[in-house]
């Protein structure tokens, strides 16, 4: 789980591009610009970071394990298997004995600063887990789709206690709709799309 304070943060980091979940036709949109990043890659891997027992937390095992049921191969990260702050060390080592020159892809959950609950934020670069629950964690991946789950309550400092005041609705749906996102990504290139 990562915290952005602004956006301006996120422009330092690299592009990024935000659109609120409710937006017509987001999958498409979003599948068309993941595509023009994923295209060339090799060896691409999708982490979903996160936990099963914080709502908020559980974006990114829900994602990783409904591209499990879609057939999407080489996913690290989901309801069985979660991938957070205690293990991500030792999966990334195990990633990186399987594939010589892996492209991850993060999917992990976000609190921000701003109102913009339910975005969907694609950011070019990596990802540090952890970082808004104050764990030193190194940056992993080479790409990332967060999901923005709350804002900053200025009544309530403590990020985890902000994560289980999610509502698990909404979190569903991001889930969905990044999962659906990446699917059709996916088919995309499989039918060699360029």
């Amino acid at each position: 789980m990562e915290h952005f304070d602004d956006k301006s943060q996120l422009k330092r980091n690299g592009f990024y591009f935000s659109y609120n979940v409710d937006k017509e036709n987001i999958e498409h949109w979003i599948s068309a610009i993941l595509f023009q990043v994923l295209k060339d890659k090799e060896d691409i891997v999708i982490l979903s970071l996160g936990v099963d027992t914080l709502v908020g937390d559980s974006l990114g095992p829900l994602v990783g394990s409904i591209l499990k049921r879609n057939g999407i191969p080489n996913v690290y990260g989901t309801l069985d298997r979660t991938v957070n702050a205690s293990n991500i060390i030792k999966i990334l080592d195990e990633i990186h004995e399987r594939f010589k020159n892996p492209y991850i892809l993060v999917v992990d959950a976000a609190v921000t600063a701003e109102n913009n609950i339910n975005d969907i934020v694609l950011r070019n670069g990596g990802f540090t887990p952890g970082f808004g629950v104050y764990r030193q964690l190194p940056t992993v991946g080479d790409f990332s789709l967060v999901g923005v789950v709350n804002k900053e309550d200025e009544r309530e400092h403590n990020l985890i206690e902000l994560l289980k005041k999610c509502r698990f609705d909404e979190v569903l749906k991001l889930a969905r709709i990044i999962s659906k996102i990446l699917v059709l990504t996916f088919a995309r290139m499989n039918k060699g799309d360029k």
